[in-house]
Order: C-alpha cells, then structure tokens, then sequence
C-alpha cells in the first residue's frame, strides 16, 4: 500500500509540473511552439497534524517543511533539506489557511516586506505560490499535504495584474483538482 501511495503522490506532482509548465509559457514562446519557462519546481510536503497545529497557533515554533514529492529541475539543490517555515510565505499560506503567491524577483515579498524572509526549493526562484493544507486521513493517522510551485523566469512575474492573475487562477484549479483526485484515489487504498 505505501509504494501505491508513494507512485500516486509522484504521479500526481508530475503531472502537476507538465499542467502548470503550460499554463505559466510566455504567450511568445506558446505561438513559436516552444513551452519553455525557466526552472519551474513543483513540490508537496506533508505535515503532521501537531505540526499545523504548532504554526497555525502564532506561538514561536521550529517547525520546517520536508517537500517528500517533487519534480525535478535542472537547478535542484538539496530535495530533501527541510525548509524553516518561521517568517516565510508558506508560514503566512498555513496559519492563514489561504493561498499565497509571492514575487521575490526584487527581493520583496508579495506584501513589499523586505524583512520577511521567502522560502525558496532553489536559489535562484524568483517567484513562488503556496497551496493551503489539504486534509489526508490514512490508515487512522491524518496527514495535511502543502504544495509549493516556485520558478526561476522573471517574465511570470512581469506579466500585467490580470494576466499574473488569471494564470494564477488556472494553476490553482489544477492543483485543487489534482489534489482532490489524489486524496479520493488514497482513500480508495486505504
């Protein structure tokens, strides 16, 4: 069962990567056939409910994000490091249980905070859009799923307001889709 769920959950951060790869092409790019878009990472981790729990509370906490499934980038630099969640973007995405996209391109956070520090999967990221928690109930133990899309290409970020927004949109329908499609396929395991 546990290879089931570990083939599922790489499957599904895949085929997340090609999904959004598409979504988030330079409309230039699209028309001359190419879907190139930099480094484009697409990561989920998953968190133990105390571990929600500690950083949804406000009280201080060393809790880090261990991304367990990810899609490669030729930029990769530690998968399997644990990220720090205090003053991070994916920090404000999980206590305030809604989605956060942050612009880093300029060093400033989607707030323009200078002082508050953006996890990033690899150095050069000049962007990232972090999921809320998703809910997973297996084997009578609870899991909650993060997913992070980051990319390296400054050209997202450029993009004018409604455009930035209406691909935003479109990412983040996919990966709710995806990650409902996920959570009903391990619960039909379990």
């Amino acid at each position: 069962m546990a290879l089931v769920l570990e083939e599922g959950r790489q499957k599904t951060i895949s085929d997340l990567h090609e999904r959004c790869k598409s979504i988030l092409a330079h409309p230039k790019q699209k028309s001359a056939g190419l879907n190139q878009i930099g480094n484009l990472r697409v990561a989920m981790a998953i968190l133990q409910p105390w571990e929600t729990d500690r950083v949804q509370s406000g009280e201080p906490h060393n809790v880090s994000l261990r991304f367990a499934y990810w899609s490669k980038v030729s930029a990769d630099r530690y998968p399997l490091m644990p990220t720090k969640l205090r003053g991070t973007i994916a920090e404000e995405a999980i206590i305030q249980r809604e989605i956060k996209f942050a612009d880093f391109s300029q060093g400033v956070n989607a707030s323009n905070n200078t002082a508050t520090p953006i996890s990033t999967l690899h150095r050069k990221a000049k962007w990232n859009f972090c999921f809320p928690l998703y809910l997973v109930e297996s084997n009578g133990r609870r899991y909650h799923l993060f997913v992070m899309i980051e990319g390296d290409d400054k050209r997202i970020v450029g993009l004018p307001e409604k455009e930035l927004e209406s691909r935003l949109q479109a990412v983040y329908s996919i990966v709710d889709q995806k990650m409902k499609s996920l959570i009903e396929a391990e619960a039909q395991v379990a």
